[in-house]
C-alpha cells in the first residue's frame, strides 16, 4: 500500500506538471500508472467492487471515481501490454486474482480486433486534437472505440451538430449498448433535438438494459421531455434494487407536477428501505421529492413514519437540509 501510494502521487505530479487535463483524477492517475509500467504494486490490492454512487461511466470528468473499478482495472493493463505487443505477459498471472482473467480476456480483445481509440501511433501523435469534421467522421467509423470517442466529445465539450442528427439517430439504435450509451449523451447535449431523436430516447427508457434506460431517462429528465410512457417506466425503475436505476426513476418521476395515491405509496415503500439501510444520499433526494409533491413534507412524513422514531428524525433532518439549500438557492 505505501508503496503503491507514493508511486501514485508521483505519477500524478508528472501529469500535473505536464498540464495533463483532469490531473487530479484519481482515477485517470491510475490508468497512466499502468500505462506508464508502475501499476504492479496497485495491481495487488484489492478495493470494494461497487461504490455507493450514482456513477455515470460516461461522465469521468463530471463525477470522477476514487479509484479504477475491476473491470477498468483489468482493461487498462491488457492496454499496457497490448500498446507493448505483449501478446500473453508472465506478469498478468500476478496480478490480483480478481482481474487476471479479466485482463486476459480484454487483451485477447485487443489483440484480435485492434480496437481501440488509443493505438501505438498514439504514442507520438494528439489523439485529441481533431476538428469536427473529423470527429464526425470517427462517429461514423467502423471499430467502436472510436465511435465511442466521438461521441464522448460531443457529449463533454460541445453539442452535437444539429445538421447531423441523422447519423446520431443512427448510434441511438445501435446494437452495441456502449455506442448507444454514449449516443444518448451526445443527444443530451443538442438544445433543440429533432423529434425523431427525442422518440428514440422515450424508446430507450423501455432498454432492458440498465445503464441505457437509465441514462436515456436522466436525458429526457433534464431537457423536459418525458412523456407518460416515460413516467411510467420512471415508476418502474424507481423499484429496482440497482442504486443509479433507481436514481434515474426518481429524477424521471420529479418532473412530475404531483403523483396520485397509487405511485405515493412505492414512493413511501421505496422510500423506507432507504431509510432502513441509512442512505442519506437517497434520503435527501426522496426528501426533494416529498417537498415536491405534498402540501407539508413534515406533516406527512410524521404520520407516516409514527411508528418508527429513527427513522422519522432521519427524514426530518433530511427535509429541513433540503429546504435550507433550496433557500440559499
Amino acid at each position: 500500500m505505501a508503496t503503491a501510494t507514493i508511486i501514485h502521487f508521483a505519477v500524478a505530479d508528472l501529469l500535473n506538471q505536464s498540464g495533463f487535463p483532469l490531473a487530479e483524477s484519481n482515477e485517470l492517475t491510475e490508468a497512466a500508472t499502468i500505462m506508464l509500467g508502475l501499476g504492479m504494486p496497485r495491481n495487488q490490492l484489492h478495493f470494494v467492487k461497487r461504490s455507493s454512487h450514482y456513477w455515470d461511466i460516461t461522465a469521468w470528468d463530471a463525477i470522477p471515481r476514487p479509484f479504477l473499478d475491476p473491470p477498468t482495472h483489468a482493461y487498462v493493463n491488457a492496454l499496457a501490454a497490448w500498446i507493448r505487443n505483449e501478446s500473453n505477459p508472465a506478469w498478468i498471472d500476478e496480478l490480483h486474482t480478481e482481474i487476471v482473467r479479466p485482463t486476459k480476456k480484454c487483451l485477447k480483445f485487443l489483440n484480435k480486433n485492434n480496437d481501440s481509440f488509443f493505438t501505438r501511433d498514439s504514442l507520438d501523435a494528439s489523439i485529441v486534437d481533431r476538428t469536427q469534421s473529423e470527429w464526425l467522421q470517427l462517429a461514423d467509423d467502423k471499430p467502436a472505440s472510436n465511435q465511442i470517442a466521438a461521441l464522448q466529445f460531443f457529449a463533454g465539450t460541445m453539442s452535437f451538430p444539429a445538421d447531423h442528427q441523422e447519423l446520431l439517430l443512427t448510434k441511438l439504435r445501435s446494437n452495441n449498448s456502449t455506442i448507444a450509451i454514449h449516443a444518448v449523451g451526445a443527444a443530451e447535449s443538442i438544445e433543440n433535438p429533432e423529434p425523431q431523436i427525442v422518440d428514440e430516447l422515450r424508446f430507450l427508457t423501455d432498454n432492458p438494459d440498465d445503464m441505457t434506460r437509465s441514462k436515456s431517462m436522466v436525458a429526457l429528465a433534464k431537457n423536459g421531455q418525458l412523456d407518460d410512457n416515460c413516467y411510467s417506466n420512471a415508476l418502474k425503475m424507481l423499484q429496482s434494487k440497482t442504486k443509479h436505476v433507481v436514481y434515474a426513476g426518481l429524477l424521471g418521476l420529479l418532473k412530475k407536477e404531483s403523483i396520485n395515491e397509487t405511485e405515493l405509496k412505492i414512493v413511501n415503500r421505496v422510500f423506507t428501505n432507504y431509510l432502513s439501510a441509512c442512505d442519506y444520499e437517497f434520503v435527501n433526494l426522496f426528501a426533494t421529492a416529498y417537498l415536491r409533491w405534498v402540501p407539508d413534507a413534515k406533516t406527512y412524513l410524521t404520520e407516516l413514519l409514527s411508528d418508527d422514531p429513527q427513522f422519522l428524525v432521519m427524514a426530518l433532518e433530511a427535509v429541513e437540509s433540503v429546504q435550507q439549500e433550496l433557500q440559499h438557492d
